[in-house]
């Protein structure tokens, strides 16, 4: 219990304000918060930069190598090429595909 109480703070009676090292406040104060208020005012996910249309940073964050956004492949955005071809999507009823007659795209 006496390391507990040491991590505490045994001379500052518990207080964090007394413990926070310089790491934590380093640490803390790149992500914007404050050891006496955690929930600062600046959201983590708040692009620094205004957003103006010729700005590198997309609806999803920064631009990456493979295009703003979520990669857009045949299937869609986000749907990844199984080892069998594209996933089709399952309905609570069973799979739709192209022979299903849920699908849009029989005739």
């Amino acid at each position: 219990m006496w390391i507990l109480s040491n991590l505490m703070g045994a001379s500052g009676g518990g207080n964090l304000l007394i413990t926070v090292s310089p790491t934590v406040k380093a640490l803390l104060g790149k992500m914007g918060a404050s050891p006496t208020f955690p929930f600062s005012p600046r959201s983590p996910f708040q692009p620094l930069i205004p957003l103006t249309p010729g700005s590198p940073w997309g609806p999803m964050g920064p631009a990456s190598p493979l295009g703003p956004g979520l990669p857009m492949g045949p299937t869609g955005p986000g749907k990844p090429l199984g080892p069998k071809g594209p996933v089709l999507p399952i309905s609570p009823s069973g799979p739709v595909g192209p022979t299903s007659p849920l699908s849009p795209f029989c005739p």
